[in-house]
């Protein structure tokens, strides 16, 4: 990685749900009612039968070990001040520190930083160390869920932040441990690295994910809603990510795989053809066993 990495949840109007949305709705805001992994995830020695890693390390011998993920906040822009009292009253970014400490040493202070960011964008930036979670973009999650008729949002703005702490702490984990992506963007890297945090805590992890992806269904409605008055302009940012559609979906068979059982309401959409459902639980275990085995020599418990 040679510099700071942008979480964009935006679909960009790519009509990710299509006619499915209004079912897709009420699917993902019914929740969950039952897991079938609660508690801390086992490591397994090897992934399914014909499934390929999506990164591998360097030497065990090598690899960096110690650090520690920290919070601190810097004082909001004035637009900004009802997201930062939030984010510290609730303290979010805590508990997303917390729970990687327990898990992983990073092999260096990792800073999770809130901060007003004139549309900058939260990213992982490698030179410094530091993730910045940007009010103004948890602003711009708070205003999608509350067109969408979401009021309060709090929990759901929540959900999304640590969807994205998680992705970017994703990319710090690939640069400071030095892991070198194959067969996949870092972007779908820190995807699933994102998803495996979040299916790790069961059903509040489950209920977490189900809100990430109605953000998908209310940003891809808002735009389509732009799309109408405008054509969108084209995409010359170069970005090596998949499109938002596939990784919607790709969260979607996360989800769905890691407790079929207790989801299966995911499968009255569109978006999960029998196919792709039938693979679903190879799936998740490729990415939960994959990243267990290359963070092995970072672990702090299993």
């Amino acid at each position: 990685m040679t510099g700071g990495r942008t979480t964009d949840r935006r679909l960009g109007g790519l009509g990710l749900f299509g006619a499915s949305a209004s079912v897709l709705a009420i699917v993902l805001l019914g929740g969950c009612t039952s897991s079938d992994h609660a508690g801390r995830v086992r490591p397994t020695p090897a992934p399914p039968t014909g499934a390929k890693p999506t990164q591998t390390k360097g030497s065990t011998e090598s690899a960096p070990t110690g650090g520690t993920f920290l919070v601190r906040f810097e004082d909001p822009a004035p637009a900004d001040t009802r997201t930062a009292a939030l984010l510290r009253d609730r303290a979010a970014m805590e508990a997303v520190a917390e729970a990687l400490n327990d898990f992983v040493a990073p092999g260096r202070e990792i800073t999770l930083v809130g901060r007003s960011c004139a549309g900058a964008g939260s990213a992982y930036d490698n030179a410094t160390g530091r993730i910045a979670m940007c009010y103004d973009d948890v602003s711009d999650v708070r205003e999608t869920f509350e067109g969408g008729g979401r009021h309060p949002a709090d929990d759901e703005v929540l959900a999304v932040v640590t969807e994205v702490l998680y992705h970017e702490a994703g990319h710090a984990l690939v640069d400071t441990l030095d892991l070198n992506v194959a067969d996949a963007a870092e972007e779908d890297v820190a995807d699933r690295f994102a998803a495996f945090m979040e299916l790790r805590r069961g059903a509040e992890g489950e209920r977490q994910l189900r809100a990430v992806l109605e953000e998908y269904r209310l940003s891809a409605a808002e735009d389509d809603r732009t799309d109408e008055d405008a054509t969108a302009a084209p995409d010359t940012t170069g970005d090596d990510a998949l499109p938002d559609s596939a990784r919607a979906v790709n969260l979607l068979c996360y989800l769905y795989g890691a407790a079929p059982d207790g989801n299966h309401d995911l499968l009255n959409t569109n978006l999960l053809p029998p196919e792709r459902a039938a693979g679903c639980a190879g799936e998740w275990t490729n990415v939960r066993d994959t990243w267990l085995k290359d963070l092995e020599p970072a672990l702090r418990t299993h």
